[in-house]
C-alpha cells in the first residue's frame, strides 16, 4: 500500500496513519517489527526498511519525520497521553514526550471528543 495515492489531477491524497497501520497489521500480523514502514524483508526482523525501499516508495511532500510525528501523536491519543509510554516506545526525551502528551490531551479535551468519551462510558 503506498503512503499516499494519486488523484486524477495527479495530486497526493492525504496520508492516513490509521489506514496504514490497519493495512500493516493485516499484511504482517505476526511481525515483531515496530517500525511504521516495513517491507517483506524487514517484516522478518526488527530493523528498519532499507534506504532503497524509501527511495522507491516515498512521495514528494511527505517526509519520514512527518510520518513519525503523526505516529507518535496517534499513539499518544490511543494510550491516554502517557508521556512515559511515549518516551520509552519512541526513544524520545521527556520534553518531547510531554509535548506530544499535552497535544493529545488538548485534542482529547475538545467538545466533540468529550461527547464521544461520555457516550463510551455510558455504553459500559
Amino acid at each position: 500500500m503506498p503512503l499516499a495515492s494519486k488523484t486524477a489531477s495527479n495530486e497526493a491524497v492525504k496520508f492516513d496513519p490509521r489506514s496504514r497501520m490497519r493495512n500493516r497489521r493485516a499484511t504482517w500480523p505476526g511481525t515483531a517489527n515496530r517500525h511504521v514502514l516495513i517491507s517483506r524483508i524487514s517484516a522478518l526482523g526488527t530493523g528498519p526498511v532499507a534506504p532503497d525501499y524509501l527511495d522507491k516508495h516515498q512521495l514528494r511532500g511527505l517526509s519520514l519525520e512527518r510520518i513519525r510525528r503523526d505516529r507518535i501523536l496517534h499513539e499518544a491519543l490511543a494510550t491516554g497521553a502517557d508521556p512515559l509510554h511515549l518516551a520509552l516506545g519512541f526513544n524520545i526525551d521527556h520534553t518531547n514526550a510531554m509535548a506530544y502528551a499535552n497535544a493529545a490531551r488538548n485534542l482529547l479535551s475538545g467538545p466533540a471528543e468529550q461527547a464521544l468519551l461520555s457516550a463510551a462510558r455510558a455504553a459500559k
